[in-house]
């Protein structure tokens, strides 16, 4: 039950000292690769695969192969690279609008850097209050003592 899907590998007949073996409940489909490891287990290993075929599996005409899904066609390149292309050109051309109305709006590019000022600056009052909570209020929870100038290790 691991969604597998395609073909057993041929490198896999090549395993000798496989004990256990379940690919049950899969989308595995073609020949099961003839080898003496893999048709030595039981069938039931290969249980819920409906496109499996071969030993030790009754089903498998000597003519069935797995068929390889079709490869993509010159539309579906086409479309690929137009999909592409237009996020490219949208990401360029909104970031472009960006920048230019910073360059040539000086009212924008004033209030923009006036709110990611204030942005940073609340960020840092929020850190600024959070390690204050965390530090400790008198010296003597602490492992290093300022008054003493020495470790408190105790």
């Amino acid at each position: 039950m691991n969604n597998l899907v395609g073909e057993i590998p041929m490198s896999l007949s090549a395993l000798s000292f496989l004990e256990y073996l379940n690919l049950s409940d899969n989308n595995l489909s073609g020949r099961i690769p003839e080898s003496t490891q893999l048709s030595t287990f039981n069938a039931s290993i290969y249980a819920g695969n409906e496109g499996l075929c071969g030993p030790p599996l009754p089903k498998c005409s000597s003519h069935e192969t797995y068929q390889d899904p079709p490869e993509q066609t010159k539309a579906d390149k086409i479309d690929l690279v137009i999909q592409y292309s237009s996020v490219a050109i949208r990401f360029i051309v909104g970031f472009w609008c960006f920048i230019g109305i910073m360059i040539l709006k000086k009212e924008v590019r004033v209030t923009f850097f006036r709110w990611w000022d204030k942005i940073c600056d609340d960020i840092y009052v929020q850190l600024a209050l959070k390690l204050k909570k965390l530090k400790p209020q008198n010296g003597e929870n602490s492992l290093f003592c300022a008054k003493c100038s020495r470790n408190n290790f105790n």
